[in-house]
């Protein structure tokens, strides 16, 4: 059910953007194939171009913006966007505002989330907590804040922050 609930945000959004770890990790589809609707335009930041092409990223689905330092470029549904990582998010945001893409669910990993979350560039904040725990892996980012509202999906708490700061 929370997979479900995810696809149906999915749908309900312009974009939505990983970074290079999560893409080489989790290899995502991105799209939101267990949901009616239409897919939100893919977006990966890959500073140096590492990401192999067999990833499911690149299958020519959707639509995909690639953020990188290295080139500009587009084939097919991937188009490349040369961006300058010295102000990444500032470059993402004003070819996402050029472009009139004006929401973006950030599904990165530990990265890209602080990132955000420092960079005061949020509005919401969707958190899934199970009751399992991993002893090994990478500790999600630090989120001090509290939730508006919780719920239980599945037996999955779901809680819901909202960005007061904005």
């Amino acid at each position: 059910m929370s997979r479900t609930l995810v696809h149906k945000w999915r749908t309900q959004e312009q974009s939505i953007l990983v970074g290079t770890n999560t893409a080489l990790k989790d290899n995502p589809q991105l799209n939101a194939r267990e949901w009616q609707g239409t897919n939100p335009l893919r977006i990966v930041i890959d500073r140096t171009l590492r990401l192999p092409n067999h990833l499911h990223l690149f299958d020519g689905s959707v639509k995909t913006l690639i953020f990188n330092e290295k080139k500009d470029d587009n084939i097919a549904l991937t188009m490349w966007v040369k961006t300058d990582f010295s102000n990444l998010w500032s470059g993402i945001c004003d070819y996402l505002y050029s472009e009139q893409i004006q929401s973006v669910i950030v599904e990165g990993g530990t990265c890209i989330l602080a990132s955000s979350i420092n960079q005061n560039l949020w509005d919401e904040a969707r958190v899934f907590t199970g009751n399992s725990y991993f002893i090994n892996g990478i500790k999600a980012p630090e989120f001090p804040y509290k939730p508006q509202d919780t719920s239980s999906v599945d037996g999955v708490e779901l809680s819901l922050f909202y960005n007061m700061n904005i």
